[in-house]
């Protein structure tokens, strides 16, 4: 028999109740833990576990949640900048801002969308033949794409909307106010909001406006050369549309023969031809046309469309690519994102149409200015060695 003093004593089990009698301190110091390494969801729902730890919780709250939106959707600052950003106080300017429910909010909604296309990049950035290289992001790196996105974000909000049309792109007084947005951020940083768009423009010029190269290419492999040869394409590229149209897309966005998913808009039908889903001629076939005020128009180049396109926020874009399957449905959405709606009338937004992004521009002009080699710049980020995330052999 064994005696007592010999016998193997289990160590005291770690319950609710024994977990509840450490001191005020180490609660707090667990869950500003769980705020810094695990983020916002997990803080919430130990915070629940227990009516003392909740009451912790609601006295450390606003630097405890502060944290948590940090880890989880972070960089804070960046999302500070966007969500206080106003028309009467240039984007560069840093702001202090006291926490506050709204601005929790804020940081939430901003955050989901740059957080949605962490999920979006690897497959953007490694497309087709490149998929080798194909890998998920670290912690870090989706921390980085989300401040570029943030950023970039900001950009779209001061300087991509009406205030700013094709008549001001030029003025030097303008194109001061964005190189004092893009100065504040080192050329590394840059790199890394260049490669986001680059992911945007490819977002858009393969699955939301397709060229007509495209579409004649994916009709070619669905149905043969023959009948891809006898497509008919818009000459009009991206139309404009009436308010009359806009109001009739908006409530009959999927009506009886619209096609349901991205690839069905290349099924031809008696209710559906493949070739209204083309947005202009590929930028190598793009005719210049003389218009009557002596100048030279690519309206019909499918590269202008997506510059034009690219002035739109990243959440407009990332609806585009998740809930819009067809021509119609981005004309409609674009649309009536971009005009002022008077009475229930849609107003025409000049500036958005055959207006480009700038952010491209002024990149190259803070690159000048920093005597940093354009060419450089753009082969290591076409190669990956620099960006948001780098290929494995570099």
């Amino acid at each position: 028999m064994i005696p007592p003093s010999a016998q193997h004593h289990a160590p005291p089990s770690i319950t609710l109740s024994s977990f509840e009698l450490l001191p005020t301190e180490t609660l707090a110091n667990i869950l500003h833990v769980t705020a810094d390494a695990c983020g916002l969801t997990a803080l919430l729902a130990l915070a629940s576990t227990s009516y003392r730890l909740h009451q912790v919780y609601l006295v450390h709250r606003s630097a405890l949640n502060t944290s948590a939106l940090d880890t989880t959707y972070g960089r804070i600052d960046d999302i500070i900048q966007l969500a206080t950003h106003n028309a009467s106080q240039e984007p560069h300017i840093r702001r202090n801002v006291p926490p506050s429910a709204a601005l929790e909010r804020d940081i939430i909604h901003f955050g989901k969308t740059a957080s949605r296309w962490e999920n979006i990049y690897p497959f953007k950035k490694w497309p087709g033949k490149h998929s080798i290289n194909r890998r998920l992001l670290t912690d870090h790196e989706r921390r980085r794409l989300r401040r570029a996105i943030y950023r970039i974000w900001l950009y779209d909000m001061a300087y991509h909307n009406p205030h700013f049309s094709r008549y001001t792109r030029r003025m030097l007084q303008v194109q001061t106010k964005r190189q004092q947005l893009l100065q504040g951020w080192s050329t590394s940083e840059l790199t890394e909001v260049v490669d986001v768009q680059r992911i945007f423009r490819r977002v858009l010029a393969v699955n939301v406006c397709p060229s007509n190269g495209r579409v004649e290419k994916k009709v070619q492999a669905r149905y043969g050369q023959e009948y891809a040869l006898n497509l008919f394409f818009s000459s009009e590229g991206a139309s404009r549309l009436q308010p009359t149209q806009i109001a009739y897309l908006g409530g009959h966005t999927h009506y009886q023969h619209q096609p349901q998913t991205r690839n069905s808009r290349y099924l031809s039908n008696a209710q559906h031809d493949p070739g209204e889903e083309g947005f202009g001629d590929d930028v190598r076939y793009a005719q210049p046309q003389r218009t009557c005020q002596t100048k030279y128009s690519y309206s019909h180049s499918h590269y202008y469309k997506i510059a034009d396109m690219l002035k739109l926020d990243p959440a407009q874009i990332l609806h585009l690519y998740t809930s819009t399957f067809t021509k119609a449905e981005v004309e409609a959405y674009v649309y009536t994102s971009t005009s002022t709606c008077n009475n229930g009338i849609y107003i025409n937004p000049d500036w958005f149409y055959d207006n480009g992004e700038t952010f491209g521009e002024s990149v190259y002009q803070c690159l000048g200015s920093r005597h940093v080699s354009i060419q450089d710049f753009e082969l290591d980020l076409g190669e990956g060695r620099t960006g948001i995330a780098t290929n494995p052999e570099c």
